[in-house]
């Protein structure tokens, strides 16, 4: 994924699989990221938030991190030391990104289920 400082949108190169007789239409559709939440890791080299709130859930943490105008939700099988409002840094691995068609709602991803 390329990003360009000061922007808020970002490029990414895959390959998508198209469940139709032929991609037509589609070329330049938009499309919405998405990442689950247990596919979320604090790192310390990552993408800039802070944390919003923190949530223990027995073995998880649920937390709420802003990053920039977007709200992103973790779920850690640990207990990270953490207070709201600290900055922290977070990561994803791309294998996880699920692609959906923003008219339509239709994924357009094949993930198998991690």
């Amino acid at each position: 994924m390329q990003q360009t400082p000061g922007d808020d949108t970002a490029e990414l190169e895959c390959v998508l699989h198209h469940h139709g007789d032929a991609w037509g239409d589609d070329i330049g559709r938009s499309i919405q990221l998405g990442i689950r939440p247990e596919h979320i890791e604090l790192t310390s080299d990552g993408n800039a938030a802070s944390v919003r709130s923190i949530e223990p859930t027995g073995s998880e943490t649920h937390l709420q991190l802003e990053a920039g105008d977007d709200i992103v939700v973790a779920v850690l099988g640990n207990r990270p030391k953490l207070t709201v409002g600290e900055p922290v840094s977070f990561t994803y691995d791309t294998a996880n990104i699920l692609l959906f068609d923003m008219e339509t709602g239709i994924w357009l991803t094949d993930h198998q289920a991690r």
